[in-house]
């Protein structure tokens, strides 16, 4: 983990009014790679959010607009839009968050790259901003990811945040497995 991300996390759970900071920070999240801090960061945004709260930014951190992890977006005709937002680890893109649609029926390998994740939202790549359901659908996405979160556990009885399959009842109703709860 960067010293930023620790930095983050630190904030974050001072928002949270965790009383005791650097004990909580150092029992679960200082011993974190890059990716698992900000798979943290974006779970504890994601509770700030849910708690009313507007998480506050210090100036040099950046916030992503959508959380790493899996999203259906359903329609009123029946019809959805599931997506996977990952962070790029390696190669030209490294260090950038891609938001991609699934386009086909493997759930782990027909995703289409379709944009960026950045601070103030998704930049659809120029291909794709002529597509309306697709538009429409990162639309509703963005204005409550976490009814899409949900939305994604429910339609396929997997993990929203790693896609994995959920076995536990616990699990299964609140869409996220055990580990993942940890990192959250």
């Amino acid at each position: 983990m960067t010293e930023k991300q620790a930095g983050f996390i630190r904030s974050l759970l001072s928002q949270l009014g965790t009383v005791n900071v650097d004990l909580a920070f150092t029992e679960t999240y200082s011993k974190m790679d890059r990716r698992e801090a900000s798979a943290a960061i974006d779970g504890l945004l994601l509770r700030l959010r849910a708690e009313g709260v507007s998480p506050s930014v210090t100036e040099g951190e950046s916030e992503y607009a959508l959380p790493v992890g899996y999203f259906t977006v359903a329609f009123t005709d029946g019809d959805h839009r599931t997506f996977r937002v990952k962070d790029i680890v390696s190669g030209k893109l490294a260090g950038r968050r891609i938001i991609s649609y699934l386009a086909g029926p493997n759930n782990e390998s027909d995703y289409v790259g379709c944009g960026f994740v950045t601070a103030s939202g998704v930049s659809l790549w120029r291909r794709f901003g002529s597509e309306s359901s697709l538009v429409q659908a990162i639309e509703v996405l963005s204005g409550d990811p976490a009814a899409a979160q949900m939305g994604y556990a429910m339609e396929s009885g997997n993990c929203y945040r790693c896609g994995r399959l959920l076995t536990d009842p616990e699990s299964i109703t609140l869409g996220i497995g055990p580990v993942c709860r940890e990192m959250v």
